[in-house]
Protein backbone atom coordinates (compact mmCIF):
# COMPACT_ATOMS: atom_id res chain seq x y z
CA UNK A 1 0.00 0.00 0.00
CA UNK A 2 3.26 2.31 0.68
CA UNK A 3 4.46 1.65 -2.61
CA UNK A 4 1.16 2.07 -4.43
CA UNK A 5 0.14 5.77 -2.69
CA UNK A 6 3.57 6.76 -2.97
CA UNK A 7 3.81 6.04 -7.04
CA UNK A 8 -0.26 7.65 -6.97
CA UNK A 9 1.11 10.98 -5.13
CA UNK A 10 4.73 11.09 -7.37
CA UNK A 11 2.58 10.83 -10.95
CA UNK A 12 0.40 13.50 -9.61
CA UNK A 13 3.36 15.77 -8.80
CA UNK A 14 4.59 14.60 -12.54
CA UNK A 15 1.42 15.97 -14.28
CA UNK A 16 1.70 19.09 -12.34
CA UNK A 17 -1.40 18.80 -9.71
CA UNK A 18 -2.02 20.81 -6.76
CA UNK A 19 -3.43 19.82 -3.55
CA UNK A 20 -2.64 17.20 -1.33
CA UNK A 21 -3.77 13.80 -1.86
CA UNK A 22 -6.15 12.24 0.48
CA UNK A 23 -7.49 8.85 0.58
CA UNK A 24 -11.02 7.14 1.67
CA UNK A 25 -11.98 5.15 4.16
CA UNK A 26 -14.32 2.86 5.38
CA UNK A 27 -15.57 4.98 7.82
CA UNK A 28 -16.75 7.18 5.67
CA UNK A 29 -13.56 9.62 6.47
CA UNK A 30 -10.52 11.24 3.98
CA UNK A 31 -6.57 10.47 5.38
CA UNK A 32 -3.40 11.46 4.42
CA UNK A 33 -1.40 8.96 2.82
CA UNK A 34 0.89 8.35 5.18
CA UNK A 35 -1.20 7.54 7.93
CA UNK A 36 -3.13 5.41 5.42
CA UNK A 37 0.34 3.25 4.70
CA UNK A 38 0.40 2.22 8.45
CA UNK A 39 -3.11 1.44 8.44
CA UNK A 40 -3.91 0.36 5.35
CA UNK A 41 -6.94 -1.98 7.07
CA UNK A 42 -8.83 1.50 6.90
CA UNK A 43 -9.46 1.34 3.44
CA UNK A 44 -11.26 -1.91 3.36
CA UNK A 45 -14.35 -2.09 1.62
CA UNK A 46 -14.04 1.32 1.46
CA UNK A 47 -15.32 1.44 -2.44
CA UNK A 48 -18.67 1.75 -1.45
CA UNK A 49 -18.65 4.57 0.56
CA UNK A 50 -18.34 7.63 -1.94
CA UNK A 51 -21.86 7.03 -2.94
CA UNK A 52 -23.11 6.75 0.45
CA UNK A 53 -21.27 10.14 0.90
CA UNK A 54 -22.51 11.12 -1.73
CA UNK A 55 -26.48 10.16 -0.98
CA UNK A 56 -25.92 12.17 2.23
CA UNK A 57 -25.25 14.98 0.58
CA UNK A 58 -28.02 15.32 -1.38
CA UNK A 59 -29.79 14.81 1.36
CA UNK A 60 -29.18 17.43 3.16
CA UNK A 61 -29.80 19.67 -0.14
CA UNK A 62 -33.41 19.38 0.82
CA UNK A 63 -33.80 18.57 4.43
CA UNK A 64 -33.64 14.66 4.52
CA UNK A 65 -31.93 13.36 6.81
CA UNK A 66 -33.63 9.43 7.35
CA UNK A 67 -31.81 7.98 3.50
CA UNK A 68 -31.76 5.06 2.08
CA UNK A 69 -28.56 4.90 -0.35
CA UNK A 70 -28.72 2.51 -3.16
CA UNK A 71 -25.84 3.03 -5.96
CA UNK A 72 -26.30 0.23 -8.68
CA UNK A 73 -23.33 0.48 -11.09
CA UNK A 74 -22.32 -2.65 -13.20
CA UNK A 75 -21.50 -5.31 -11.60
CA UNK A 76 -23.18 -4.84 -8.22
CA UNK A 77 -25.67 -2.81 -5.87
CA UNK A 78 -24.73 -1.55 -2.70
CA UNK A 79 -27.13 -0.18 0.00
CA UNK A 80 -26.61 1.82 3.64
CA UNK A 81 -29.46 3.02 5.77
CA UNK A 82 -28.98 6.82 6.92
CA UNK A 83 -29.94 8.17 10.11
CA UNK A 84 -30.19 11.61 11.34
CA UNK A 85 -27.93 12.06 8.41
CA UNK A 86 -25.18 9.64 9.72
CA UNK A 87 -25.06 5.95 7.96
CA UNK A 88 -25.37 3.20 10.40
CA UNK A 89 -21.77 1.73 11.10
CA UNK A 90 -20.09 -1.28 11.97
CA UNK A 91 -17.19 -2.86 13.48
CA UNK A 92 -18.49 -6.64 12.84
CA UNK A 93 -17.25 -7.29 9.25
CA UNK A 94 -15.78 -10.37 7.32
CA UNK A 95 -13.46 -10.55 4.23
CA UNK A 96 -12.57 -13.51 3.01
CA UNK A 97 -13.41 -15.28 6.47
CA UNK A 98 -11.47 -13.11 8.04
CA UNK A 99 -12.99 -10.65 10.71
CA UNK A 100 -12.07 -7.19 9.85
CA UNK A 101 -12.75 -4.79 12.82
CA UNK A 102 -12.41 -1.19 12.07
CA UNK A 103 -15.26 1.30 12.14
CA UNK A 104 -16.65 1.20 8.72
CA UNK A 105 -20.16 1.99 6.86
CA UNK A 106 -22.82 -0.83 7.21
CA UNK A 107 -23.47 -1.50 3.51
CA UNK A 108 -24.67 -4.56 1.93
CA UNK A 109 -23.13 -5.39 -1.50
CA UNK A 110 -24.96 -7.74 -4.00
CA UNK A 111 -24.25 -8.58 -7.34
CA UNK A 112 -27.19 -6.62 -9.13
CA UNK A 113 -25.74 -4.68 -11.70
CA UNK A 114 -26.01 -3.46 -15.08
CA UNK A 115 -23.98 -6.10 -16.00
CA UNK A 116 -25.26 -9.19 -14.09
CA UNK A 117 -26.12 -11.98 -15.97
CA UNK A 118 -29.32 -13.73 -15.96
CA UNK A 119 -29.15 -17.71 -16.04
CA UNK A 120 -31.35 -20.59 -15.52
CA UNK A 121 -29.71 -22.91 -12.66
CA UNK A 122 -30.07 -26.50 -12.77
CA UNK A 123 -33.64 -26.64 -11.11
CA UNK A 124 -35.03 -24.85 -14.18
CA UNK A 125 -35.11 -21.53 -12.48
CA UNK A 126 -34.19 -17.88 -13.19
CA UNK A 127 -31.37 -15.97 -11.68
CA UNK A 128 -30.09 -13.15 -12.01
CA UNK A 129 -26.02 -12.43 -10.78
CA UNK A 130 -24.04 -12.28 -9.40
CA UNK A 131 -22.04 -13.24 -12.46
CA UNK A 132 -20.87 -9.75 -14.25
CA UNK A 133 -20.17 -8.86 -17.66
CA UNK A 134 -18.36 -6.60 -16.53
CA UNK A 135 -16.99 -3.81 -19.04
CA UNK A 136 -15.48 -6.12 -21.16
CA UNK A 137 -17.14 -7.63 -22.50
CA UNK A 138 -20.01 -6.12 -20.99
CA UNK A 139 -23.55 -6.39 -21.87
CA UNK A 140 -24.57 -8.05 -25.28
CA UNK A 141 -26.16 -5.14 -26.59
CA UNK A 142 -23.05 -3.19 -26.22
CA UNK A 143 -22.12 -5.09 -29.85
CA UNK A 144 -18.17 -6.03 -28.08
CA UNK A 145 -18.18 -9.96 -27.73
CA UNK A 146 -20.61 -10.21 -24.56
CA UNK A 147 -23.13 -13.01 -25.54
CA UNK A 148 -24.68 -13.74 -21.90
CA UNK A 149 -27.80 -11.86 -21.61
CA UNK A 150 -28.06 -8.71 -18.17
CA UNK A 151 -30.16 -6.50 -16.63
CA UNK A 152 -29.47 -3.48 -19.20
CA UNK A 153 -29.91 -6.19 -22.31
CA UNK A 154 -33.29 -6.51 -20.19
CA UNK A 155 -34.39 -3.01 -20.32
CA UNK A 156 -33.07 -2.80 -24.15
CA UNK A 157 -35.27 -4.84 -25.09
CA UNK A 158 -38.37 -3.37 -22.65
CA UNK A 159 -37.18 -0.10 -24.58
CA UNK A 160 -36.84 1.75 -21.88
CA UNK A 161 -32.99 2.15 -22.87
CA UNK A 162 -33.16 3.80 -26.35
CA UNK A 163 -29.85 2.68 -28.43
CA UNK A 164 -30.04 6.93 -29.09
CA UNK A 165 -29.56 7.43 -25.29
CA UNK A 166 -26.23 5.22 -24.68
CA UNK A 167 -23.45 7.25 -23.00
CA UNK A 168 -23.88 9.87 -25.05
CA UNK A 169 -22.83 8.02 -28.16
CA UNK A 170 -19.96 6.67 -26.77
CA UNK A 171 -21.02 3.17 -26.82
CA UNK A 172 -23.76 1.98 -29.52
CA UNK A 173 -26.24 -0.24 -28.56
CA UNK A 174 -27.72 -2.97 -30.60
CA UNK A 175 -31.29 -3.91 -29.26
CA UNK A 176 -30.98 -7.34 -31.63
CA UNK A 177 -27.83 -8.39 -29.87
CA UNK A 178 -29.62 -8.12 -26.55
CA UNK A 179 -33.00 -10.05 -27.99
CA UNK A 180 -31.03 -12.73 -29.16
CA UNK A 181 -28.62 -13.17 -26.05
CA UNK A 182 -31.86 -13.81 -23.82
CA UNK A 183 -34.07 -15.31 -26.31
CA UNK A 184 -31.11 -18.12 -26.14
CA UNK A 185 -30.16 -18.04 -22.58
CA UNK A 186 -33.37 -17.48 -20.86
CA UNK A 187 -36.65 -17.43 -23.35
CA UNK A 188 -35.70 -20.26 -25.64
CA UNK A 189 -35.70 -22.45 -22.38
CA UNK A 190 -38.29 -21.64 -20.39
CA UNK A 191 -40.88 -21.33 -23.38
CA UNK A 192 -41.62 -18.09 -23.25
CA UNK A 193 -41.33 -14.50 -24.97
CA UNK A 194 -38.52 -12.36 -25.29
CA UNK A 195 -40.23 -9.67 -23.69
CA UNK A 196 -41.58 -11.68 -21.07
CA UNK A 197 -38.05 -13.01 -19.93
CA UNK A 198 -36.63 -9.38 -20.23
CA UNK A 199 -39.93 -8.50 -17.77
CA UNK A 200 -38.81 -11.33 -15.12
CA UNK A 201 -35.34 -10.88 -15.35
CA UNK A 202 -36.13 -7.23 -14.10
CA UNK A 203 -38.44 -8.40 -11.32
CA UNK A 204 -36.11 -10.80 -9.91
CA UNK A 205 -33.27 -8.16 -10.23
CA UNK A 206 -35.91 -5.97 -8.57
CA UNK A 207 -36.63 -8.32 -5.62
CA UNK A 208 -32.83 -8.66 -4.70
CA UNK A 209 -32.49 -5.13 -4.06
CA UNK A 210 -35.78 -5.12 -2.21
CA UNK A 211 -34.52 -7.59 0.18
CA UNK A 212 -31.67 -5.99 0.43
CA UNK A 213 -33.08 -2.79 1.32
CA UNK A 214 -35.36 -4.63 3.98
CA UNK A 215 -31.36 -5.99 5.30
CA UNK A 216 -30.42 -2.81 6.28
CA UNK A 217 -33.55 -1.13 7.47
CA UNK A 218 -36.39 -4.07 8.94
CA UNK A 219 -34.36 -6.47 9.94
CA UNK A 220 -32.20 -3.77 11.82
CA UNK A 221 -35.72 -2.33 13.34
CA UNK A 222 -36.35 0.82 11.17
CA UNK A 223 -39.41 0.94 8.80
CA UNK A 224 -38.37 1.79 4.97
CA UNK A 225 -41.69 3.64 4.91
CA UNK A 226 -40.20 6.56 6.80
CA UNK A 227 -37.04 7.26 4.66
CA UNK A 228 -36.17 8.49 1.37
CA UNK A 229 -34.56 6.60 -1.40
CA UNK A 230 -31.27 8.08 -2.75
CA UNK A 231 -30.32 6.68 -5.95
CA UNK A 232 -27.00 6.36 -7.70
CA UNK A 233 -25.30 4.64 -9.97
CA UNK A 234 -25.66 4.39 -13.88
CA UNK A 235 -28.65 1.92 -13.82
CA UNK A 236 -29.88 3.00 -10.22
CA UNK A 237 -32.40 5.63 -11.96
CA UNK A 238 -33.70 2.99 -13.80
CA UNK A 239 -34.90 0.72 -11.19
CA UNK A 240 -35.73 3.34 -7.91
CA UNK A 241 -39.12 4.00 -8.29
CA UNK A 242 -39.60 0.47 -8.62
CA UNK A 243 -38.06 -0.43 -5.52
CA UNK A 244 -39.89 2.41 -3.51
CA UNK A 245 -43.31 1.58 -4.50
CA UNK A 246 -43.01 -2.09 -3.58
CA UNK A 247 -41.61 -0.94 0.21
CA UNK A 248 -43.78 2.46 -0.03
CA UNK A 249 -41.02 4.38 0.80
CA UNK A 250 -41.34 8.20 0.92
CA UNK A 251 -39.91 9.30 -2.05
CA UNK A 252 -37.26 8.92 -4.73
CA UNK A 253 -34.23 11.63 -5.00
CA UNK A 254 -32.20 11.21 -8.25
CA UNK A 255 -29.15 13.51 -7.91
CA UNK A 256 -28.22 15.30 -10.95
CA UNK A 257 -25.44 13.25 -12.11
CA UNK A 258 -26.81 10.12 -10.66
CA UNK A 259 -23.63 8.13 -12.87
CA UNK A 260 -20.92 10.18 -10.86
CA UNK A 261 -23.16 10.04 -7.46
CA UNK A 262 -19.58 7.92 -5.92
CA UNK A 263 -16.57 10.23 -7.24
CA UNK A 264 -18.48 13.42 -6.04
CA UNK A 265 -19.16 11.86 -2.80
CA UNK A 266 -14.97 11.89 -1.87
CA UNK A 267 -15.72 15.51 -2.80
CA UNK A 268 -18.30 16.02 0.41
CA UNK A 269 -16.16 14.35 2.80
CA UNK A 270 -14.09 15.28 5.45
CA UNK A 271 -11.17 14.41 7.30
CA UNK A 272 -11.85 11.57 10.08
CA UNK A 273 -9.54 9.13 12.07
CA UNK A 274 -11.56 7.00 14.47
CA UNK A 275 -8.83 6.05 17.48
CA UNK A 276 -10.17 3.20 19.58
CA UNK A 277 -8.30 2.27 23.21
CA UNK A 278 -9.67 -1.55 24.92
CA UNK A 279 -10.47 -0.48 28.72
CA UNK A 280 -12.63 -4.13 29.41
CA UNK A 281 -14.50 -3.71 32.94
CA UNK A 282 -17.84 -4.83 33.90
CA UNK A 283 -19.30 -1.49 34.09
CA UNK A 284 -19.90 -1.71 37.89
CA UNK A 285 -16.16 -1.55 38.06
CA UNK A 286 -15.49 1.29 35.76
CA UNK A 287 -12.77 3.25 36.99
CA UNK A 288 -14.66 7.12 36.15
CA UNK A 289 -10.78 8.78 36.86
CA UNK A 290 -9.14 6.29 34.42
CA UNK A 291 -11.99 6.13 31.64
CA UNK A 292 -11.88 10.28 31.86
CA UNK A 293 -8.08 9.86 31.21
CA UNK A 294 -8.33 7.93 28.56
CA UNK A 295 -11.16 10.46 26.98
CA UNK A 296 -8.38 13.03 27.24
CA UNK A 297 -5.56 11.62 26.10
CA UNK A 298 -7.53 10.16 23.02
CA UNK A 299 -8.49 13.60 22.19
CA UNK A 300 -4.98 14.77 22.10
CA UNK A 301 -3.91 11.88 19.69
CA UNK A 302 -6.76 12.90 17.29
CA UNK A 303 -6.05 16.36 16.87
CA UNK A 304 -2.18 16.23 16.48
CA UNK A 305 -3.06 12.95 13.22
CA UNK A 306 -5.63 16.24 11.87
CA UNK A 307 -3.05 18.76 12.75
CA UNK A 308 -0.85 16.77 10.31
CA UNK A 309 -3.42 17.52 8.07
CA UNK A 310 -3.58 21.23 7.98
CA UNK A 311 -6.91 21.48 8.85
CA UNK A 312 -7.35 24.31 11.79
CA UNK A 313 -8.47 22.92 15.32
CA UNK A 314 -11.34 25.12 14.95
CA UNK A 315 -12.97 23.28 11.98
CA UNK A 316 -12.49 19.76 14.48
CA UNK A 317 -15.43 17.64 16.13
CA UNK A 318 -14.83 15.18 18.99
CA UNK A 319 -17.40 12.53 19.23
CA UNK A 320 -17.02 10.00 21.87
CA UNK A 321 -18.57 7.09 22.30
CA UNK A 322 -18.19 3.47 24.29
CA UNK A 323 -18.60 -0.05 23.31
CA UNK A 324 -20.82 -1.60 25.32
CA UNK A 325 -21.98 -5.49 25.37
CA UNK A 326 -23.89 -8.08 27.92
CA UNK A 327 -21.35 -9.67 29.43
CA UNK A 328 -20.80 -12.74 27.87
CA UNK A 329 -21.43 -11.52 24.21
CA UNK A 330 -19.19 -11.94 21.65
CA UNK A 331 -20.66 -8.43 19.71
CA UNK A 332 -20.90 -5.32 21.41
CA UNK A 333 -23.60 -2.20 20.36
CA UNK A 334 -21.59 1.74 20.43
CA UNK A 335 -23.20 4.18 22.67
CA UNK A 336 -22.47 7.79 22.02
CA UNK A 337 -21.32 9.67 24.99
CA UNK A 338 -23.16 13.04 24.73
CA UNK A 339 -21.41 14.85 27.67
CA UNK A 340 -17.81 15.12 29.38
CA UNK A 341 -16.61 14.41 31.52
CA UNK A 342 -18.38 11.23 32.46
CA UNK A 343 -19.92 10.64 35.98
CA UNK A 344 -21.88 7.95 37.64
CA UNK A 345 -25.61 9.73 36.00
CA UNK A 346 -24.21 9.84 32.71
CA UNK A 347 -22.69 6.45 33.06
CA UNK A 348 -26.40 5.15 34.10
CA UNK A 349 -27.75 7.35 31.02
CA UNK A 350 -25.27 5.38 28.80
CA UNK A 351 -26.52 1.75 29.80
CA UNK A 352 -29.80 2.46 29.75
CA UNK A 353 -29.39 3.94 25.89
CA UNK A 354 -27.68 0.79 25.45
CA UNK A 355 -30.32 -1.29 26.83
CA UNK A 356 -32.82 0.92 24.31
CA UNK A 357 -30.33 0.31 20.94
CA UNK A 358 -29.67 -3.21 21.83
CA UNK A 359 -33.94 -3.68 21.74
CA UNK A 360 -34.01 -2.21 18.40
CA UNK A 361 -31.22 -3.92 16.67
CA UNK A 362 -32.10 -7.09 18.12
CA UNK A 363 -35.51 -7.87 19.25
CA UNK A 364 -34.59 -7.61 22.98
CA UNK A 365 -32.98 -6.19 25.56
CA UNK A 366 -32.29 -7.02 29.41
CA UNK A 367 -31.81 -4.57 32.14
CA UNK A 368 -31.31 -6.21 34.67
CA UNK A 369 -28.10 -8.50 32.95
CA UNK A 370 -24.26 -7.18 34.20
CA UNK A 371 -23.46 -4.97 31.24
CA UNK A 372 -19.28 -4.91 30.44
CA UNK A 373 -17.45 -2.03 28.90
CA UNK A 374 -15.03 -3.73 25.63
CA UNK A 375 -13.77 -0.12 24.30
CA UNK A 376 -13.31 3.81 24.46
CA UNK A 377 -13.47 5.43 21.08
CA UNK A 378 -13.20 8.67 19.81
CA UNK A 379 -14.44 9.94 16.26
CA UNK A 380 -12.50 13.16 15.21
CA UNK A 381 -13.40 14.88 11.96
CA UNK A 382 -11.68 17.46 10.45
CA UNK A 383 -14.40 19.61 7.90
CA UNK A 384 -12.98 20.20 4.93
CA UNK A 385 -14.99 23.07 2.09
CA UNK A 386 -18.34 21.97 0.86
CA UNK A 387 -18.54 21.66 -2.93
CA UNK A 388 -21.76 24.03 -4.16
CA UNK A 389 -23.39 24.04 -7.16
CA UNK A 390 -25.51 26.90 -9.35
CA UNK A 391 -29.05 27.01 -9.62
CA UNK A 392 -30.73 25.98 -12.82
CA UNK A 393 -33.08 27.95 -14.51
CA UNK A 394 -36.67 28.36 -13.08
CA UNK A 395 -39.80 27.11 -15.30
CA UNK A 396 -43.47 26.90 -15.76
CA UNK A 397 -44.92 23.50 -14.43
CA UNK A 398 -45.13 21.67 -18.18
CA UNK A 399 -41.70 21.47 -19.19
CA UNK A 400 -40.37 23.49 -22.19
CA UNK A 401 -40.89 21.73 -26.04
CA UNK A 402 -37.76 21.87 -26.08
CA UNK A 403 -36.96 19.53 -23.50
CA UNK A 404 -38.93 16.72 -25.12
CA UNK A 405 -36.90 14.52 -26.66
CA UNK A 406 -39.26 11.75 -28.85
CA UNK A 407 -42.45 9.62 -27.96
CA UNK A 408 -41.83 5.84 -27.94
CA UNK A 409 -43.09 2.71 -26.79
CA UNK A 410 -42.21 1.21 -23.73
CA UNK A 411 -43.06 -1.86 -21.57
CA UNK A 412 -44.02 -1.17 -17.66
CA UNK A 413 -43.99 -3.53 -15.27
CA UNK A 414 -47.84 -5.08 -16.24
CA UNK A 415 -45.85 -6.52 -19.37
CA UNK A 416 -48.06 -3.41 -21.53
CA UNK A 417 -46.58 -1.15 -24.14
CA UNK A 418 -47.80 2.37 -23.08
CA UNK A 419 -46.60 5.46 -25.67
CA UNK A 420 -44.00 7.12 -23.19
CA UNK A 421 -42.91 10.76 -23.51
CA UNK A 422 -38.89 10.81 -23.06
CA UNK A 423 -37.32 13.77 -21.78
CA UNK A 424 -33.91 15.52 -21.70
CA UNK A 425 -32.76 16.22 -18.35
CA UNK A 426 -30.10 18.73 -19.35
CA UNK A 427 -33.61 20.68 -20.98
CA UNK A 428 -35.10 20.41 -17.55
CA UNK A 429 -35.93 23.41 -15.45
CA UNK A 430 -36.62 23.98 -11.60
CA UNK A 431 -40.45 23.50 -10.99
CA UNK A 432 -40.92 21.51 -14.00
CA UNK A 433 -43.20 18.56 -13.06
CA UNK A 434 -43.36 15.33 -15.30
CA UNK A 435 -46.57 12.59 -15.28
CA UNK A 436 -45.66 9.22 -15.43
CA UNK A 437 -45.05 7.03 -17.41
CA UNK A 438 -42.29 9.05 -18.79
CA UNK A 439 -38.24 8.06 -19.49
CA UNK A 440 -35.84 10.82 -18.73
CA UNK A 441 -32.68 10.76 -20.40
CA UNK A 442 -29.03 11.94 -19.30
CA UNK A 443 -25.31 11.01 -20.66
CA UNK A 444 -24.73 8.80 -17.45
CA UNK A 445 -28.25 7.27 -17.12
CA UNK A 446 -31.68 6.68 -17.75
CA UNK A 447 -34.35 7.59 -15.42
CA UNK A 448 -37.73 5.77 -15.66
CA UNK A 449 -40.94 6.92 -14.15
CA UNK A 450 -43.97 4.55 -14.49
CA UNK A 451 -47.53 5.56 -14.07
CA UNK A 452 -49.30 7.00 -11.40
CA UNK A 453 -46.05 8.65 -10.13
CA UNK A 454 -45.06 12.14 -10.89
CA UNK A 455 -42.00 13.77 -10.69
CA UNK A 456 -40.49 17.35 -9.42
CA UNK A 457 -37.22 19.18 -10.16
CA UNK A 458 -36.14 21.69 -7.47
CA UNK A 459 -33.73 23.81 -7.41
CA UNK A 460 -32.38 25.35 -3.67
CA UNK A 461 -30.41 28.25 -3.60
CA UNK A 462 -26.92 28.02 -5.02
CA UNK A 463 -25.21 25.35 -2.98
CA UNK A 464 -28.55 22.77 -3.55
CA UNK A 465 -28.28 21.36 -7.04
CA UNK A 466 -31.17 19.56 -8.63
CA UNK A 467 -33.53 17.18 -7.43
CA UNK A 468 -36.30 15.11 -9.00
CA UNK A 469 -38.43 14.20 -6.10
CA UNK A 470 -41.07 11.11 -7.10
CA UNK A 471 -43.95 10.68 -4.62
CA UNK A 472 -46.98 8.21 -4.98
CA UNK A 473 -50.22 10.24 -5.80
CA UNK A 474 -52.21 6.78 -4.19
CA UNK A 475 -49.97 6.30 -1.02
CA UNK A 476 -49.74 9.07 1.66
CA UNK A 477 -46.66 10.11 3.03
CA UNK A 478 -46.12 8.84 6.82
CA UNK A 479 -43.53 11.84 7.74
CA UNK A 480 -45.60 14.79 5.28
CA UNK A 481 -47.85 17.17 7.36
Amino acid sequence: MRAYLQRIGGELRSMGVEGSLQIMQSNGGLMTPEVVADRPVTTVLSGPVGGVMGGIFVGQQVSETALITLDMGGTSCDICLVEDGKPRMTTEKELEGNPVRVPMFDIVTIGAGGGSIAWIDDGGSLQVGPRSAGARPGPACFGLGGNEPTITDANVVLNRIHPSSSLGGAVHVEPTLAELAIFKAVAQRLAMSVQEAALGILRIANSKMVESIKVVSVRKGYDPREFSLVVGGGAGPLHGVFLADELQMRQVLMPLSPGTLSAFGLLTSDVKYDIVKSYVRSLGDVDLVVLNRYLEELAVVGAERVRTSRIPLRAVVITASLDLRYLGQAYDVSVPIAERPVDDGRLADLAAQFHRAHERLYGYAMPEEELELVNIRLEVVGALPTPRFKPIPRGAASPRLGAVIAHRDVVWQDGQRARTTVYRRAGLESGNRLSGPCIVEQSDSTIAIPAGHEAEVDTYGTSSGERVRWHQRSIPSPLRS
